[in-house]
């Protein structure tokens, strides 16, 4: 395969074919072809009112392209820069020692691989096409057996729904009753606690009476007191 034609560098699209130089005030013919407005007019003052590019010896519907720089016909092709160039171009410094061959070779050549490139992409589509189809059959397959699929699930969960609402009910129910159970023993338990918290109370007040007592200033009294304490504490 050959490489694809490098599109002109910028300058050389903004340059005069007459001046080479950068557009100033471009003007644009009906053959579309671009140059300063000044240059233009200097050519039409010396020579026939046509486009600068068009050869006379060529009908205007079969202009061929020239080269820019020198107006003379692409003739050869670049294979280092892979571009059209004039045989001007070609004993140019800018092409030294670069290989060139007839332009007429190379776009035959561009066309060979052109036309092989499109065939490997029509053989491309024909295989999407291909795969498209057997895609398409694949996914209609597959939303048959979700919707098959659909439906025995709905068969089966219309099935189990009674007995999982019973089910929910019955745990509901025991979970309850084991909640009232330990809501019941803790209640015991709250009660058992606020009687020994009535009897500390009492022990407490009564340790505290003796205390400011003058008869409990006697050892065997102290002694009384400590041992009530002492117990409590157990």
């Amino acid at each position: 395969h050959f490489p694809l034609e490098k599109t002109c560098k910028s300058e050389m699209a903004c340059s005069c074919p007459i001046c080479s130089e950068i557009f100033k005030d471009p003007v644009v013919l009906s053959c579309s072809h671009s140059f300063c407005k000044n240059c233009l007019r200097n050519w039409w003052a010396e020579q026939p009112l046509q486009c600068p590019l068009t050869l006379k010896d060529k009908p205007s519907a079969q202009t061929e392209a020239l080269c820019s720089q020198h107006l003379e016909k692409f003739r050869l092709f670049c294979l280092d820069h892979q571009e059209p160039v004039c045989v001007v171009c070609r004993d140019s410094r800018t092409h030294k020692k670069h290989k060139f061959k007839p332009i007429d070779e190379a776009a035959q050549d561009y066309k060979d691989c052109v036309k092989k490139s499109l065939e490997l992409l029509q053989e491309k589509l024909q295989r999407f096409n291909q795969v498209k189809v057997e895609w398409d059959q694949t996914a209609e397959y597959i939303s048959v057996q979700a919707k098959h699929t659909e439906k025995q699930i709905n068969e089966e969960f219309g099935k189990m729904k009674e007995f999982l609402l019973k089910e929910e009910q019955a745990r509901i129910d025991a979970l309850w009753n084991e909640a009232q159970q330990k809501c019941n023993m803790m209640q015991q338990r709250i009660e058992a606690l606020s009687v020994e918290m009535v009897a500390l109370s009492d022990t407490i007040q009564a340790t505290e009476k003796e205390l400011r007592s003058e008869d409990t200033l006697q050892p065997p009294c102290l002694q009384c007191c400590y041992l009530t304490l002492v117990y409590e504490c157990v």
